[in-house]
């Protein structure tokens, strides 16, 4: 891929990545998502209690179903095994794979970026609890990505929020509708 984040067209490039969540009385969680590089919008989402490679392949499926895919697209991810294995080979035939090269995490900076951003302005807002707390929260935000101008869109329920890259809203509103969505997260996390 070299670099090259801005394909022409939807479903031209996808990338793929997992990350870890850390839980106060679950250990860690892993949210592995599937973003269109063209959107800038995760197109589907899988949080595991395992690091299971079935796990990845069930995302990349559902990604595949989301976007009914029928012509050979690349699909980007890291050299993790989860991404080099035989299964993941053999669910990704048709499609033209292409890796980040050793030990450079900017080949795969759009969905590394986005990972991040989950953690700091969603997800590090409070201390995730269990398993179904996380998943809530990912819930939230599974209709994330960021836009080509870098701004990063979230929308969770009606309308879109955006922010900027150093965490401050655009709009007192946006922050205050973040807070609120939080706590109806957490209720129904927790009845």
């Amino acid at each position: 891929m070299q670099r090259q984040f801005s394909p022409e067209k939807p479903n031209a490039v996808w990338c793929s990545d997992i990350t870890y969540i850390r839980t106060r009385l679950s250990g860690f969680v892993y949210l592995t998502c599937v973003m269109d590089l063209y959107s800038r919008k995760i197109i589907a989402w899988k949080l595991s209690k395992t690091l299971e490679v079935t796990e990845v392949l069930e995302c990349i499926e559902m990604a595949k179903t989301v976007r009914h895919i029928d012509q050979p697209l690349i699909i980007h991810t890291d050299r993790g095994i989860h991404y080099t294995c035989e299964l993941y080979q053999q669910m990704t035939r048709g499609m033209k794979r292409s890796y980040s090269q050793k030990g450079t995490p900017y080949d795969n900076a759009c969905i590394e970026s986005f990972h991040s951003l989950i953690k700091r302005e969603w997800l590090g807002r409070c201390e995730i609890q269990n398993y179904r707390h996380a998943s809530v929260s990912c819930g939230n935000t599974s209709k994330a990505g960021t836009t080509r101008s870098g701004s990063t869109v979230i929308a969770n329920t009606n309308r879109p929020m955006t922010m900027k890259w150093n965490g401050t809203s655009k709009n007192v509103r946006s922050s205050v509708k973040r807070e609120k969505i939080l706590k109806h997260s957490l209720q129904r996390a927790f009845p």
